[in-house]
Order: C-alpha cells, then structure tokens, then sequence
C-alpha cells in the first residue's frame, strides 16, 4: 500500500511538473504571489544553489527573498567583496526567479553595536542584531554601491527585519525613531539609483501587531512619519493559523488610521510564514496540509505575494520532542529531496497562478472555503475544522475534486449544488 501511495505521489509530481512547463512561459514573474526563503545557505556550492533553484521553479515559486548583511559585501570600510551576492543573483536570473533582498545594518566596523548581538536564553547564542550605523554616510555609500551594481535585476529591496518585540526575539536594538531615520535615508538612497525600486518596511511579527493598540512599534513608526518612506508593507506570522488574518487585518486598521487608505494605501506582503514541527517525518502530513491553508488564508486577506518558510531543512535528526522548531519546516530535505509540502505546493500553484481575485465563502460553522477566480473559471478550495459534509453552489453538471495528494474525483452535481465530505485536509474544486 505504502509502494502505491509512493508511485502515484512520483507520478502526480511528474505530471504537475509537466503543466508547469507549460505554465512558465505565461506566467509574469512580477505578477506571480507565490515566493520563497532558504535557496542560498551559506556554504552551498554552485551545484547545490543551482538544484535548490530549480527544484523551487519547478514547484511554481516566482520569488525567493534572501537576507544581505553589511559586512557580507563591505567586511572592512570601502573594500567590498561580491562572489556570494553575484552568485545568488545569477542563479536567480538562470531560473526565472525574482529577488527581495532583506539589507541588514550588521557591520563590526561601520555600526559597532550591532557586533556584540542579543544573546537568546533559549538557543544560548547571540543573534545577529542591526545597529544605527556610526556614520550614516558609510552606509549610504554601501547601500548605493549594492544598488547600482545590480539595477535592474534586483528591484525590491526590505530595510531590516522584525524590529519589534522581546529583546531577546528581535532584530533591531535602536528605537522607532531611529528606524525611522534609518528607513528614510535607505529610501532616498536606493530611489537615488532607480526610481522604479521598492522599498519594503521590516517585516513585523503577527505578536507585535496584535498587541499594537496605538503605542507599538508600528504604530510609533507611522507617528514619526516612517510610513512616508516604505511602498509595500511586510509581516511575519508562524503558529496558529488565524495568527495570518488577525495580524494582517489589525496591520491594515494601523496603516488606514494613519491615512494609508485608498490610493495611498500599502501592498501587503507576507514574507515568513510555515509550521513547525519536533521531528522531520511524525508531522509531514499536517505541514503539507498547512502550506495551502496558509496561503489561501494570506490571499483572502488581501496579502498580495506569500512566502514559505523555509526551501531546506536545517536538520535531518529529530530534536527534543517537547520543542518545536523551524529545523523541519522545509519544503525538500537537507538532502534536497521533496517532502509531501513540496508536492502540495506544486498543486496548489498549478491551481492558483494566475488568479484575478479570492473571496472568502461562508458555509457552515467549522468549515474554511474561498473561490479563486481565473479568468471565466472557478478554483474552491476548502476544509473543514472537522470531518463534516458541506453543500457547495456550482452551476456546471459536474465538478473536479483533487485532493491534497493529486488524486481526482468527478463528482455530479444535483440540483445546482454538489455535496463535498470535508476533512482538515484540503481540496480543490474545479
């Protein structure tokens, strides 16, 4: 039975790979929302980064956002080293991938604080920490160096990286205002090169937005005039799923109470999200699971582009059973093999690229279902908190039911409707 279930996955990957061949070619990377993070580990050969690439295409991902810290391309002040960044870029460009780049003030000579780091009781390490820089106009220098040696193949561009929060969970060890100041000099510098490059904000945690009721961190930025200086907003949400809609609905209050409303209001991004897990096989089946219900949920939330989490894992040995921890919640393995969330995130791109609009469906109490639609086509995906049977309008004599592993099912539609058994285990319905 497990040899079957095994040869049926290969085949249902082979044939998603096949339409996504054919897909590439129509598909606008600009446009597309599925995205990723991990494709270049530190260490990783030019063979390595070039499998994780197309292993992350093949799967329909369209953008990979990669971290960038000072020092990796200015390690002593005005001697600048390239071949990391060259790399990723041009492997980037070989596969069809986008860039958003996070830039990290983490200099040991240009912002001195950030080289003693925050120490984490629970990893008993310290974490790389931004600073202020000690002169702001080093930094201007580096960022517009970085900038005009990859215009135009690197367009988006994120200053920092979670800034609010527990000492010891953040990134950022300077204030609001500082950031602010930080932010804006960015900004002006990165548009001085292109003024077709975006600027993203710091991507918030889903905890520090929650918990912002006027006088968080969001809230001080936006008071101090930040907002001014970032074109798309960005936040991170792990844990509960209902973590993703609450975070970005009370994002959105925070933005449109300080007037980015309309046409002024920010594109919103979710650039960290995935499940967690204590062991790399035991909890396979809920991540695969999680990885449509989280973008689904991003997308009925009007987040514009999602990305997964991690590509790799970071470690191939079960940790502690009582912990959770972001080591497994690749979509390959240490080893780049395909996990069942790597086959799930194929379907679901192979289903959702290229959707014009999402809208969330109410059905029944304990069931989550929305409508994708494409063109003159219809795409439903759903589930339920618990096994139950739902109704579903569909005007065509019969529908398509995949469910999460590929497989298919016609199911005839009576009087207007077809009756669909839910599971938490997603479907798709064409």
């Amino acid at each position: 039975m497990q040899k079957a279930i095994l040869i049926g996955t290969a085949f249902v990957l082979a044939l998603v790979f096949f339409v996504l061949a054919f897909q590439a070619e129509a598909v606008d990377p600009e446009t597309s929302p599925f995205g990723i993070r991990g494709l270049n580990k530190h260490g990783w050969d030019v063979e390595k980064r070039d499998k994780a690439m197309a292993l992350a295409k093949a799967a329909g991902v369209h953008w990979h956002r990669s971290v960038l810290f000072w020092y990796q391309v200015e390690p002593k002040n005005d001697r600048f080293t390239w071949d990391e960044t060259d790399a990723l870029v041009n492997a980037a460009e070989k596969h069809g991938i986008r860039l958003m780049v996070t830039i990290r003030s983490v200099s040991p000579w240009g912002a001195k604080g950030s080289k003693r780091g925050v120490l984490v009781p629970h990893k008993k390490k310290k974490r790389k920490v931004s600073n202020m820089p000690d002169r702001l106009e080093d930094y201007v220098d580096f960022l517009k160096k970085t900038a005009t040696r990859y215009k135009g193949r690197i367009r988006h561009w994120q200053i920092e990286n979670e800034p609010a929060g527990k000492h010891d969970y953040r990134f950022w060890a300077g204030s609001a205002q500082e950031y602010v100041q930080l932010l804006k000099t960015a900004y002006d510098a990165i548009k001085s090169v292109d003024t077709g490059n975006k600027v993203l904000v710091a991507g918030f945690t889903a905890a520090s937005l929650i918990k912002d009721h006027g006088n968080g961190f969001l809230s001080s930025v936006l008071k101090a005039g930040g907002g001014e200086h970032f074109d798309i907003f960005d936040y991170h949400a792990y844990g509960k799923l209902a973590k993703i809609t609450k975070a970005g609905k009370r994002a959105q209050e925070i933005l449109e109470s300080h007037g980015f409303a309309g046409q002024k209001a920010k594109p919103m991004w979710l650039s960290e999200t995935s499940t967690r897990g204590n062991t790399p096989r035991l909890w396979e089946v809920t991540q695969a699971q999680d990885v449509i219900k989280r973008y689904c949920l991003a997308f009925a939330n009007g987040v514009e582009r999602v990305f997964w989490w991690y590509a790799v894992d970071k470690a191939s040995k079960p940790v502690v059973k009582e912990k959770k921890s972001n080591d497994y919640s690749g979509l390959l393995d240490i080893g780049l093999r395909p996990k069942p969330a790597y086959h799930a995130y194929c379907l679901m791109t192979s289903k959702l690229e290229g959707f014009d609009s999402v809208r969330k469906l109410e059905l029944a109490r304990g069931v989550e279902a929305f409508s994708f639609t494409k063109g003159v086509n219809m795409v439903y995906v759903l589930w339920g908190l618990s096994s139950k049977n739902v109704s579903l309008s569909f005007h065509q004599d019969k529908a398509t039911v995949t469910d999460i592993h590929g497989r298919e099912t016609i199911v005839p539609t009576k009087d207007g409707k077809i009756d669909l058994p839910l599971s938490d285990s997603p479907i798709f319905v064409e």
